[in-house]
């Protein structure tokens, strides 16, 4: 990383650098933080299926109501949240192999999905310094895609160290008959 000249550069051979794990939560968070700078705190930021946030809720709701369907049956409902003050990230094999493991090299194969749910920081709005206050979007897409790859043991324990943060991973139907699947769920009211 070269502060100075904002440039990073990969350091081994066959080191691919996409920003495309966090770069579309870090808008979306940059859009909230421009909305509330306007005074409009009541929004569903959507940046599309895979980055969310979500700020105050309409009048008379609790939250924003939101769906994880399955990938592979989009009409299939595996979750349902109501959230405010909230980013979720989510990340999956829908696209092709494009998770890949860094550990072997190899494309992530073992989930179909993953979702990840952070809540924003108190200091969120736009008079936050950016140094300050983390981007909960962009935290958001760079777990989902991280929670692709690691054990569940892995994700079990950082939700643990992390109170406030949920994560849903759709396994894989390898070894199972076609269609079925399992939600595992860390973290909130899991534990």
């Amino acid at each position: 990383l070269d502060p100075d000249d904002f440039v990073v550069r990969a350091t081994n051979d066959g080191v691919r650098i996409d920003l495309g794990g966090i770069g579309k939560g870090y808008a979306v968070d940059l859009m909230s933080e421009l909305l509330e700078e306007w005074g409009l705190t009541v929004a569903l930021v959507h940046g599309g299926f895979s980055s969310v946030l979500a700020l105050e809720s309409p009048a008379g709701g609790e939250g924003w109501p939101l769906t994880f369907s399955d990938p592979g049956d989009p009409s299939r409902v595996l979750a349902r949240l109501s959230v405010r003050q909230t980013a979720l990230g989510a990340s999956g094999l829908r696209k092709g192999d494009h998770v890949i493991d860094p550990r072997s090299g190899e494309p992530a194969r073992r989930r179909l999905a993953a979702w990840v749910a952070v809540p924003r920081p108190e200091q969120a709005s736009a008079e936050a310094s950016a140094v300050a206050t983390p981007r909960a979007a962009a935290v958001a897409d760079a777990l989902t895609t991280a929670f692709m790859i690691l054990s569940p043991e892995e994700i079990e324990g950082l939700c643990q160290r992390s109170p406030e943060l949920e994560a849903w991973i759709l396994l894989s139907s390898a070894g199972r008959s076609e269609g079925e699947t399992t939600l595992l769920h860390f973290g909130g009211a899991a534990d």
